[in-house]
């Protein structure tokens, strides 16, 4: 997804459709996140990828093909031994970049996922769409999130990964 587009690629065959459809759903979140930004990058990646999938899996429960409390249950699973956890922090945009890439998509994602889903649950989604009109308006990223979700960027890093270290436990 890119500011005003949705590039769809098939490789051929038929698609799951729950697949395709989280995909798609997750896809045009981004391009949301993009126009509320009015520009790509300025975000918290964790918050961006968390945010997307969130809709996604919601969309999916809208459809009656899946719940967000599986979805949840799923990514508990699969963050069990992420290094997050144990460092208590998740670190720059480009750090979840590298974390994705060297720890695995799938559990730096659904990681994601979870964080977004702690902020959620405790703040409501419109302070997301808020967020990201935010830094439209020229806030940075951590004056945006303390503006939209009452607190630090480092101090909720570190309360959301205690907390889903002591689910986990």
């Amino acid at each position: 997804g890119k500011r005003r587009q949705l590039l769809l690629h098939h490789h051929g065959g038929p698609p799951a459709a729950r697949d395709w459809l989280r995909l798609v759903a997750h896809e045009l979140a981004h391009v949301s996140q993009i126009e509320l930004a009015q520009g790509e990058g300025r975000a918290e990646q964790w918050l961006a990828e968390g945010m997307a999938e969130w809709a996604a899996f919601k969309v999916l429960e809208r459809l009656g093909l899946d719940t967000l409390a599986e979805r949840r249950a799923a990514a508990l699973a699969h963050v069990r031994d992420h290094p997050a956890l144990r460092e208590r922090r998740l670190g720059t945009p480009r750090g979840f970049t590298a974390r994705h890439l060297s720890e695995g998509s799938l559990e730096t994602y659904q990681l994601a996922f979870l964080m977004t889903d702690y902020l959620i649950r405790r703040q409501g989604f419109a302070s997301l769409p808020e967020y990201f009109r935010g830094l439209a308006r020229g806030r940075d990223r951590y004056e945006g999130f303390r503006r939209s979700f009452g607190q630090p960027l480092g101090e909720f890093e570190r309360e959301v990964l205690e907390h889903l270290s002591r689910v986990l436990r």
